[in-house]
């Protein structure tokens, strides 16, 4: 295997001699690209892409929120759902596993009244699957693309 060799940038490369800071920034750069390509994410762990559907009782679940709950490190992701049951989260997410979480959407106040910070009810997301202690969900994230399928049940 052939290394590229910083040093041998000269005037037979650019015509001129290339300056060091000059070789310095191009090494920097292929270290960023070569990162990149191998798929590293901001930090350093092997990330996925997360996408998939929510459903109860064979329905689409048309509101909420998906959570993803990492016991082992704390982290968390969340996506909203579409009103076609399905979901994504934007960020790119730790490789690992997660406890799924599917929280109805906030109820919103009254204009003048007081602030309401509960969820609202909503019959398609049964209470147990809006906590990670009686969530019984769970979800595989691995490098790459992940799509996962969320069948709440009553």
């Amino acid at each position: 295997m052939a290394f590229l060799n910083l040093h041998q940038i000269n005037s037979r490369t650019f015509g001129v001699a290339a300056p060091r800071w000059q070789r310095t920034a191009l090494t920097v750069h292929l270290m960023v690209t070569l990162c990149y390509l191998a798929g590293c994410g901001g930090n350093g762990k092997p990330q996925g892409s997360v996408h998939g559907t929510v459903t109860f009782q064979g329905q689409p679940v048309t509101q909420g929120t998906v959570l993803l709950f990492s016991r082992k490190t704390g982290q968390n992701f969340a996506g909203p759902v579409g009103t076609d049951g399905r979901f994504t989260i934007t960020d790119a997410v730790d490789a690992g596993d997660y406890v799924a979480m599917v929280q109805p959407p906030m109820a919103t106040a009254a204009p003048g009244s007081p602030e309401v910070s509960k969820p609202k009810e909503y019959a398609n997301i049964p209470r147990k699957y809006h906590s990670d202690t009686t969530s019984n969900l769970t979800a595989v994230v691995k490098t790459g693309k992940n799509d996962i399928k969320l069948e709440l049940l009553p």
